[in-house]
C-alpha cells in the first residue's frame, strides 16, 4: 500500500511542475488565431494542462482512499459520525451502535462506502473543462472530486478519453509518429509572447535590440528545454497503472480536424523549426521571419466566422469575379469606391480622414455588389474583413481592431459590416463613431450597410462624420442597361420591343429583381423572348412584392 502511494505522490509532484510552467505560459502567451493562423491550432496546450488537472484530482482520490483503508475502527467510527452530522442527520445511540458493530464484525465495509457516499460525496466539487479544437466545441469534461469508485471511473474514463482525442489530432495535423515534444515546442513558438513586436519591427522597418533579442531567445531555450522534460507516453502509463482497480473503456468521440491548407502549412514550417531548434541548429532570425508572415499578409479578403468556442475566425473569402462594369447607375458611389482604390495605390495620407462609410438603400439594389468590386480590387497595401449579421450576432471589439491595423502599419483593413440595423452591429458602430481621431489609426475603415437608415442612431448620420452612400431605384434609362447588360451575360437575346417591354413594365424595380426576369428566361430555356414570356415573369415579380408587401400589413395589424 505505502508503495502505491508513494508512487501516486512522485506522479504528482511531476504533474504540479508541468501545471505551474503552463500556467506561467498562460499568463504571457499570445494567441495565434487571427495573426498568424485563421483558426487555432493548438493542440497540446490546450489540453494537456486540463488532462494534468484531472490526473491530479484522481491521484488525490487515491490518496483519501488509502486513508480511509489504512485508518482504525475508532477513527473510521468518529469520521462516520461526523459525516453524518455534517449533513444534518441525527444519529440515535442505537444506529451508532450498529456503526460500531458493522466497523468490528466486517472491517467496516459498509462504513467505508457509508463515508465516502456521504461527507465526500457531500463536499464534491467539479473541475471541468471543454475540448474546443478548431473552432468545434466538444463536450464539456468534468472531473469529480468525490472518491466514490463511480467518480474515480468517471473521472478516469475523461483523461483516457483526453488523451486519445490529443493523439488522433496530433496525428491529423503533423503526420503518424510525430514527437510530442516537437508538437509541443512548435505551440510553445506559436504562443511566444514576443509575436507582435517581432510584427511591428517588421512593419515599422526596425531593428530588435540587443537586450530584447536575448529575451526572445531565453524564452525559445527555457521552452525547447521544459519540452524536453515533458514526457506524456510516461504520464498515461503511470496513470494507468496506479488506476488499474479501476477499469474503463475508452470510445473515440472526438471530431476530425478541419485546418485550411494555409494553417496546415504554417504550422507544418513552424515544425520543422522547432526540431531545428532541439537540434540546436537555429537562428533567431528564422523565426523571427516565420512570426513576421501574418495571416493577413497571406490573402486580400477575409470573412470572420463565429466558432462554436465564441472565439471566432478569419478565413479567405471567396470573391467571385467582380467588376465595377458590371454595376448599373449609381455613378457617384462607384467613382467614390474608384477614387478610393487610387488613393490606396498612392497611399494618400487623405485615407486617415476615411473612417466609415455609410452605404445605404433597399435589399437588392446593388449596395452589396458595390463593395464586393471594391474588394476585389484592392491593391496589395490594403485587407478587406466581412461581417454577416446572419452568421455573427456579436464581433470582436474596437480594441481588437485597432490591435489588428496597429500591428499592420503597411495595411489598409476595410472591415464590412452587412445590414447593421439586424445586428449589434450598429451599436458598436457608435461606439467606433465616438472615438477620438487620436485614437483611430489612420489604415482602419469600416463600410457598413443598412436596408433601413431610420433604425439608426441619428449619431451616424450627422453630416461629416460618416461618408454617406445612397442607392435608390434605378431610373428607365438604368433598368433599360440593366436589361441589356444581364441578357447578353446569359446570352438571351432581346428585340427593341422587349427592351422596350421591360423598361416600362419594370419601374419600382429594384436591379436584382429585373436580373430575376433573366434568371427565369434561362431557366426555362428561353433563348429569344417575346413579350408575353417577360411579362409574364414581370407580374410573377409584381405579385410576390404584393404579397410580400400583404404579409406586412398583416402584421402590422396583429401587433396593433
Amino acid at each position: 500500500m505505502a508503495q502505491v502511494e508513494i508512487s501516486v505522490d512522485s506522479e504528482r509532484r511531476i504533474i504540479q511542475a508541468e501545471l505551474r510552467f503552463f500556467d506561467r505560459q498562460s499568463d504571457i502567451s499570445t494567441s495565434p488565431q487571427g495573426i498568424l493562423t485563421e483558426t487555432d491550432p493548438l493542440i497540446l496546450t490546450r489540453l494537456y494542462p486540463p488532462i494534468l488537472r484531472g490526473m491530479s484530482v484522481v491521484y488525490g482520490q487515491l490518496n483519501r482512499r488509502i486513508a480511509l483503508v489504512d485508518g482504525s475502527a475508532d477513527r473510521l467510527y468518529i469520521e462516520v459520525l461526523a459525516a453524518k452530522a455534517k449533513q444534518g442527520e441525527m444519529v440515535s445511540d442505537r444506529e451508532a451502535n450498529k456503526i460500531r458493530e458493522s466497523i468490528e464484525r466486517d472491517g467496516g465495509e459498509q462504513a467505508k462506502a457509508l463515508q465516502a457516499q456521504s461527507v465526500l460525496q457531500k463536499e464534491e466539487e467539479e473541475l471541468g473543462f471543454t475540448i474546443s479544437f478548431f473552432g468545434e466545441r466538444q463536450a464539456r469534461r468534468d472531473f469529480h472530486t468525490a472518491i466514490s469508485e463511480e467518480d474515480i471511473v468517471r473521472n478516469k474514463h475523461v483523461v483516457l478519453e483526453t488523451f486519445e482525442a490529443i493523439s488522433r489530432y496530433v496525428n491529423q495535423i503533423y503526420g503518424e509518429g510525430a514527437d510530442a515534444r516537437d508538437v509541443l515546442l512548435t505551440e510553445l513558438l506559436l504562443e511566444a509572447p514576443f509575436t507582435e513586436t517581432v510584427i511591428a519591427s517588421q512593419g515599422d522597418g526596425l531593428e530588435i535590440d540587443a537586450e530584447t533579442r536575448n529575451r526572445h531567445e531565453s524564452y525559445v531555450t527555457s521552452s525547447a528545454r521544459f519540452a524536453e522534460s515533458v514526457d506524456m507516453d510516461s504520464r498515461l502509463r503511470s496513470f494507468e497503472l496506479l488506476t488499474g482497480k479501476f477499469p474503463t473503456d475508452v470510445v473515440e468521440r472526438s471530431a476530425p480536424v478541419t485546418i485550411s491548407e494555409n494553417d496546415r502549412t504554417y504550422v507544418a514550417r513552424l515544425h520543422q523549426l522547432a526540431k531545428a531548434i532541439r537540434s540546436g541548429e537555429w537562428s533567431l532570425d528564422d523565426l523571427y521571419a516565420l512570426l513576421g508572415e501574418t495571416l493577413f499578409k497571406k490573402s486580400g479578403v477575409f470573412e470572420y466566422s463565429p466558432t462554436d468556442d465564441d472565439q471566432g475566425e478569419f478565413t479567405p473569402f471567396n470573391m467571385h469575379s467582380v467588376s465595377f462594369d458590371d454595376i448599373v447607375g449609381y455613378q457617384e458611389n462607384t467613382n467614390y469606391y474608384r477614387k478610393l482604390l487610387d488613393r490606396l495605390k498612392e497611399n494618400s495620407p487623405a485615407l486617415a480622414d476615411v473612417n466609415i462609410i455609410l452605404v445605404v438603400g433597399k435589399a437588392g439594389i446593388g449596395k452589396s455588389l458595390g463593395i464586393k468590386a471594391f474588394l476585389a480590387n484592392l491593391p496589395e497595401n490594403a485587407r478587406g474583413i466581412v461581417f454577416d449579421y446572419r452568421k455573427t450576432r456579436k464581433m470582436p471589439g474596437f480594441e481588437e481592431f485597432v490591435r489588428m491595423a496597429n500591428l499592420h502599419p503597411g495595411q489598409h483593413f476595410f472591415i464590412v459590416l452587412e445590414d447593421i440595423e439586424k445586428s449589434y452591429a450598429s451599436e458598436d458602430l457608435l461606439e467606433i463613431d465616438a472615438v477620438s481621431p487620436n485614437e483611430m489609426p489612420g489604415n482602419l475603415h469600416f463600410i457598413a450597410t443598412t436596408t433601413n437608415a431610420d433604425k439608426l442612431d441619428d449619431g451616424l448620420l450627422r453630416p461629416g462624420r460618416s461618408k454617406i452612400l445612397l442607392y435608390g431605384l434605378p431610373d428607365e434609362n438604368e433598368r433599360r442597361k440593366i436589361a441589356e447588360l444581364h441578357a447578353a451575360k446569359r446570352e438571351i437575346h432581346l428585340s427593341p420591343q422587349v427592351i422596350s417591354a421591360i423598361v416600362a413594365n419594370s419601374k419600382g424595380f429594384t436591379p436584382d429583381e429585373i436580373v430575376g426576369i433573366f434568371r427565369e428566361l434561362r431557366m426555362e430555356g428561353v433563348a429569344s423572348p417575346s413579350e408575353q414570356d417577360v411579362k409574364k415573369w414581370i407580374e410573377d415579380i409584381k405579385n410576390r412584392k404584393n404579397i410580400k408587401g400583404l404579409l406586412k400589413r398583416l402584421t402590422k395589424a396583429l401587433r396593433i
